[in-house]
């Protein structure tokens, strides 16, 4: 999955760097309030690839003394950055520009390079969203995006996403407050599309601040992963109990299981040990992004711990 998210982030850079040059060559011709709100849009876009694709590099980072289990959230750092960047870069000043063109009303002139700009941005981000949502579908089956959003742990991708879908209404909302100054003469209309576009980016960043936070602060493994899980503790035909697993990801890649069962009893260390790498084989087997398993057993009067490195 970090190939696909670090495809999808370097096409979204390129799609995003020709937009924003396009969007401010189109404003200095023309004034418009709403473009110029577009164009820190696409600037804080474009930035925001560039600390997305940091993100899947640092994550890759192999675990060391100070960080024992690897810098997979080093994605959900980064991603939380891109959440901010959006309200404090594209949604405030959108705002601000749109209120500052309303109390300050100017001309909108040579309106035909805005719409020459928006049906090319549009192309682009188009594009940009295919080549995204074709990869988050790969994953998510038939479960609604707006679900899939909520339970994924690739934030990256989500993060991409949300901006391509919230680029493209952005730029019919600016298409429609252009068209209206251009036909009415009336400079409100672009003014208001600012205003519009700066709530609509707020709304995006809220969501993806939040997800992300619940990300950082730490959440185990999906519901689907979990149920995996536990059946293949369960089904052993060592078990008589499973009393606990617990599961945490560690950026999208990486699930940590610590489990506390107990085994039949009369089991040897050796028993114990093959019937322990048959559930750890399966596991890993059906859920790839396991990288490292605790599992305490309870054999009588005896407590033993095994650690299993899984997966890396």
């Amino acid at each position: 999955m970090a190939s696909g998210s670090t495809r999808v982030v370097v096409i979204a850079f390129i799609m995003n760097l020709f937009i924003t040059l396009s969007k401010f060559v189109a404003w200095f011709f023309t004034g418009s309030a709403s473009m110029l709100a577009e164009s820190f849009h696409s600037v804080a876009d474009t930035g925001n690839q560039v600390f997305l694709y940091l993100g899947i590099q640092k994550a890759q980072k192999p675990p060391d003394a100070q960080h024992p289990y690897g810098y997979g959230n080093e994605e959900y750092f980064y991603s939380f950055l891109v959440a901010i960047l959006i309200f404090s870069v594209g949604a405030i000043f959108a705002v601000y520009e749109g209120i500052h063109k309303t109390l300050h009303p100017g001309h909108l002139e040579n309106g035909i390079w805005n719409v020459a700009v928006l049906g090319f941005a549009v192309l682009l981000e188009t594009y940009s969203a295919f080549v995204a949502t074709k990869e988050i579908n790969k994953v998510r089956g038939k479960m609604p995006i707006l679900r899939y959003a909520r339970q994924s742990k690739d934030q990256v991708l989500i993060t991409v996403l949300f901006e391509d879908y919230a680029a493209l209404m952005g730029l019919g909302i600016a298409f429609i407050g252009n068209l209206g100054t251009l036909l009415t003469g009336n400079p409100l209309y672009d003014s208001i599309g600012s205003i519009v576009i700066g709530v609509l980016l707020g709304l995006i960043a809220f969501f993806l601040f939040t997800e992300t936070k619940s990300l950082l602060i730490g959440e185990g493994a999906t519901e689907k992963d979990r149920h995996i899980i536990r059946e293949i503790f369960e089904s052993a035909p060592e078990m008589v109990d499973v009393k606990e697993i617990l599961t945490l990801h560690f950026g999208a890649n990486q699930i940590l299981i610590n489990a506390h069962v107990k085994l039949k009893s009369g089991m040897t260390i050796e028993e114990v040990e093959v019937a322990i790498d048959r559930i750890e084989a399966r596991i890993v087997a059906q859920v790839p992004n396991v990288f490292k398993i605790f599992i305490e057993t309870h054999q009588k009067d005896k407590l033993e711990t095994i650690e299993r490195k899984a997966h890396v």
